[in-house]
């Protein structure tokens, strides 16, 4: 017998949720993934998504129950976006650039974790480099009216920095930042 996944979703109508399989979120849910910063670095684009991959890092808005999800069939279209969600394998250890999903006046959006602070293993949190505030709401301020996502350019000159928030000259193997979005050199 198949478990059918669950997720709960608490009083602030906000979650984050890591897929245990390729699943379909219900019609009740809307899924979304956070994709860049804008250029000022004052909020976070997300967009939305109706599936997601095994593994995949998602924000869940919906009422404060606990809903089925539905494993995705072959015919669904899995979102394929850059996800700017990294999960934590539970040695992460913030070095001041790591933001978490945070509930804070009545608005949504990535809290800075404090220096030093471990990530619980299966939690998925964002790396801002050079973050204006210590809380940055989604794009457009107010996350229960979220109809869009500002598209905000890629430069690929923009400086390029280490995990440990330190001003890199060139790639080696590892995990970079650039424009608010993770880079992988394998």
């Amino acid at each position: 017998k198949y478990n059918v996944p669950t997720v709960t979703i608490g009083e602030a109508q906000w979650a984050t949720y890591v897929a245990v399989d390729n699943v379909e979120f219900p019609e009740e849910v809307t899924a979304y993934v956070p994709v860049q910063v804008n250029e000022g670095q004052t909020a976070v684009m997300i967009e939305s998504v109706n599936a997601v991959k095994k593994g995949e890092p998602v924000i869940l808005n919906g009422e404060a129950v606990t809903y089925e999800l539905s494993i995705a069939d072959a015919e669904t279209e899995l979102a394929d976006l850059d996800n700017m969600f990294i999960v934590a394998d539970g040695t992460d250890v913030s070095d001041g650039t790591f933001y978490m999903l945070s509930y804070k006046n009545e608005k949504v959006g990535f809290r800075k974790v404090q220096k030093g602070v471990t990530i619980p293993a299966g939690k998925p949190y964002i790396v801002i480099v050079n973050a204006a505030k210590e809380f940055i709401p989604f794009g457009g301020g107010e996350a229960t009216g979220i109809e869009s996502f500002e598209t905000v350019g890629f430069d690929v000159n923009a400086p390029i920095y280490d995990m440990q928030g330190r001003q890199v000259q060139k790639l080696q193997k590892g995990i970079f930042i650039q424009n608010g979005k993770k880079l992988i050199v394998k």
